[in-house]
């Protein structure tokens, strides 16, 4: 007897999920079907399920296909249910192509073809709004990004743009999107919102996206002025459009909650931050944006003055460091390419210090040192953080006030900044 196993979500089963289950029951003796528990979802950071665990445990046991349905309910439980089971081979979407190769040691591997046009977004279209999400620049970006679009429901990337053909086409490709094209209007008209990744000419997408009535995301590079920043974030007030901004620390849980009790005095007045900053894949100017981002939000946007010390080697940056002086504190700020920074975050406080752990980033881990007191705070943070900021930009468009985490002020003090060193 031959035992296939396959398993899903299955948020607002519809006829792909239905599909996947036939084609998969088809391809053996035995079917099993692992359907998430609420609690996995969110510790592997799945957002925005609908549906409890019992309805959608319901919905695949009506489709009649399933000899067995059992939960999957913890990371690794793949591996001991095909052991468990003896299972012969392991089936899933064609949209999680090559994630689990890794099980090849244990049973054959099967990916197959998703239906096309089919989702569980596609539901939610009339309820919740959302469904089309465009691609516009970084290739090497665009498979990460779009694959962790898939643990947010209620959003799906459809298309994307590139002036260079090969380029959209190969997004195209590599993410079995719907459609690509080397027209920017024709792109926007075929979706809701865009996703701008760091690209020289960013200003330019964003505020044509915003002018055509779409919701932007994007993830900022060095060069956008102060002027810029203010003038789309009024295009998207005017146009009652929601436009965020991509920086990842500031939507994961463990920065909102460090946030929070600094600002409610849990170290005291804060008078000095220190942030090393080493992630490898940008430049100099670049790394900046996340240090910056997050001062804004620990010491404020009001500063005095600034100063900058950079480090040089065969005509290359290698290292910046800069002192941001505000009215009664300071933070240092080091970035980095070449050399090894500890990349924690230590702020002082007139009545304790908190250390922030590497990677500071993802806020996994801060510990508070206070009246003799160590209070350890830990946080899940699934890969680098791009499903928070998708799900907290779905959620905002959804909401009726459309607040953002970061604000425009703070958005303009990084720019401004950034001017004043560049």
């Amino acid at each position: 007897m031959k035992v296939v196993i396959t398993y899903g979500t299955y948020d607002l089963f519809h006829t792909g999920h239905y599909n996947i289950i036939k084609r998969a029951k088809e391809r053996g003796d035995y079917l099993i079907v692992g359907v998430t528990s609420d609690e996995y979802d969110k510790a592997r950071g799945k957002l925005n399920v609908k549906q409890t665990l019992s309805e959608r445990i319901e919905n695949v046991k009506k489709t009649g296909l399933a000899d067995k349905i059992i939960v999957e309910e913890y990371i690794g439980q793949k591996i001991d249910d095909i052991i468990k089971y003896h299972v012969d081979e392991f089936v899933l979407g064609s949209d999680w192509l090559g994630k689990f190769d890794y099980l090849n040691e244990y049973c054959k591997v099967t990916y197959l073809e998703r239906t096309k046009g089919v989702s569980s977004t596609q539901l939610r279209k009339d309820n919740y709004g959302i469904l089309k999400i465009g691609y516009v620049g970084n290739i090497e970006k665009s498979k990460y990004i779009i694959q962790e679009s898939k643990y947010v429901s209620g959003l799906e990337f459809i298309s994307s743009f590139d002036l260079e053909e090969k380029n959209a086409f190969k997004i195209f490709k590599d993410n079995m999107l719907e459609s690509y094209t080397t027209n920017y209007n024709e792109f926007i008209n075929n979706v809701n919102a865009v996703f701008i990744s760091t690209i020289y000419n960013q200003y330019y997408y964003i505020k044509l996206a915003l002018e055509k009535k779409k919701h932007v995301i994007f993830e900022r590079n060095n060069n956008l002025t102060k002027i810029q920043i203010q003038e789309l974030y009024d295009l998207a007030k005017n146009n009652n459009l929601v436009i965020f901004e991509a920086v990842t620390t500031i939507y994961c849980p463990g920065f909102s909650r460090l946030s929070s009790m600094l600002k409610a005095g849990t170290i005291g007045k804060i008078k000095s931050m220190d942030i090393t900053y080493s992630k490898k894949q940008n430049s100099i100017n670049d790394s900046l944006i996340y240090p910056l981002m997050a001062t804004s939000k620990l010491m404020g946007i009001e500063y005095i003055n600034i100063d900058n010390f950079d480090v040089i080697e065969r005509d290359k940056l290698i290292y910046k460091k800069i002192n941001i002086k505000f009215k009664n504190s300071i933070a240092s700020i080091q970035v980095s390419q070449n050399m090894n920074l500890n990349d924690e975050i230590t702020i002082i406080g007139t009545n304790g210090y908190v250390i922030v752990e590497k990677p500071w980033w993802k806020t996994e881990v801060f510990t508070v040192y206070n009246d003799e007191k160590v209070r350890k705070h830990s946080f899940d943070f699934d890969e680098d953080g791009i499903r928070y900021e998708l799900s907290d930009f779905l959620n905002t468009i959804l909401s009726d006030n459309n607040y953002q985490k970061i604000f425009v002020s703070e958005s303009m003090f990084v720019s401004k900044i950034m001017e004043e060193l560049i």
